[in-house]
């Protein structure tokens, strides 16, 4: 998060803002507090996903690809993370970013996203 701020900063753009990806954020190290250094209005949206506190293997991308789970359905914090945003004063879209594959049933599939979704910002 730190990085990405800096850069947005740098830039000097009044139209310049973050994507929030808490599925990066947590595999970034990052402490969630990092994310209070950035103003809340340049928070433009906030992308929901889940996994295992921890990597399960080196290969970041990977699990990026595979691993990836639906809000809540792991244990990332996506209802702490959102609770620390709301507190913060950010108002950006959310939405789940799960990878689909050739396979997935489509409408199945994110019936179930905007579920697990509607429950995780239910919790907050």
């Amino acid at each position: 998060m730190g990085t990405a701020w800096s850069l947005v900063e740098a830039a000097g753009r009044p139209n310049g803002g973050l994507v929030f990806d808490l599925w990066h954020h947590a595999r970034s190290g990052a402490a969630d507090s990092d994310v209070l250094r950035v103003p809340a209005s340049r928070i433009f949206t906030v992308q929901l996903a889940d996994g295992p506190g921890r990597a399960p293997g080196p290969d970041l991308a990977l699990e990026a690809r595979t691993g990836r789970r639906p809000p809540g359905a792991g244990e990332m914090g996506n209802s702490r993370l959102l609770r620390i945003l709301a507190g913060m004063g950010v108002r950006a879209t959310v939405g789940p970013e799960v990878r689909l594959t050739e396979d997935t049933e489509i409408e199945h599939h994110v019936n179930d996203l905007y579920q697990a979704t509607v429950r995780t910002l239910a919790e907050k």
